[in-house]
Parts: structure tokens; sequence; C-alpha cells
């Protein structure tokens, strides 16, 4: 039997008729933003490089907006920034955002075959988790 990983999508469709069981850490609940300082990412202990077009808008930002450190070199109508170590990463950049966890309990839900998902304590969940667990043997058991 393969492994399957918590938080992955099931390969099968769902079934309508299925009771499920979920262990959720919404991003917007359980994590928040942290710096590239905080999360001492590669990018703030050992610099990095951007490269735009020679006199584009962000080659105008960076020279005179940024705030940021550089050295800089210019080939064939492109300009590369060398930007020095112990700097934020460009804000916003959607690929280079750092987050923590807040340390909160997950979220338990129980969506049953008929009705509406609610959210349980731990040994609701478990009981109702394993309950479920028992009756698909059964039925696997009985054919």
């Amino acid at each position: 039997m393969g492994r399957f990983n918590i938080g992955t999508r099931h390969p099968y469709p769902p079934n309508p008729n299925a009771e499920i069981h979920k262990i959720a850490q919404p991003a917007a609940t359980h994590f928040t933003r942290i710096t590239c300082r905080e999360a001492e990412c590669r990018a703030f202990r050992f610099g990095f490089n951007t490269t735009v077009p020679v006199g584009s808008p962000q080659d105008l930002y960076i020279r005179h907006h940024s705030g940021k450190a550089f050295k800089e070199e210019v080939v064939a109508g492109m300009v590369t920034f060398f930007i020095q170590p112990g700097q934020e990463f460009w804000d916003g950049a959607p690929d280079h955002q750092h987050k923590r966890r807040l340390g909160r309990d997950p979220l338990l839900i129980h969506r049953p075959a008929r009705g509406d998902a609610r959210r349980m304590e731990v040994n609701e969940f478990t009981d109702s988790m394993n309950e479920n667990a028992h009756q698909l043997n059964q039925r696997r058991q009985r054919g």
C-alpha cells in the first residue's frame, strides 16, 4: 500500500456520500508573515541579484527609491544589481514570502455523509474517525 501525505489531495474524485474528517491549518488564522531577517533566508544572508533593462521603471526604482545597497553590472542593455547581504528581498514578491506558524491548534472538521460540516474537539473527532473506519472495515469484510 502506498504512502499518503497529510495535506495532499486524494487521487480519486470525492464521493459525495462519503464521511470526511479533515485537519486544517488555514494560512489566514494559523500563520503570520515574517521578514527575511526573521526567517534567516538565503537572500538576506548572502544577498541576491536582479536583472532589468537599462532605463526601465524597475531600474530607476532600484537606483533612486529602493534604499538598497548594491553593486551593478551593465551588459547588452541589461543591468544586473547585486543586492548586498542583510537586506530584505523585494516586498510583495509572490515567490518569496516567509511565514511562521502561530502555534494554534489545528481545526478538526467533520462532514458527515449527509449534513453540514462542523468543528469538533480532539476526543470527539478521533472517536468519530475511529467509528467511521470501523464501519468501513466491516463493510469491506462483508464484501
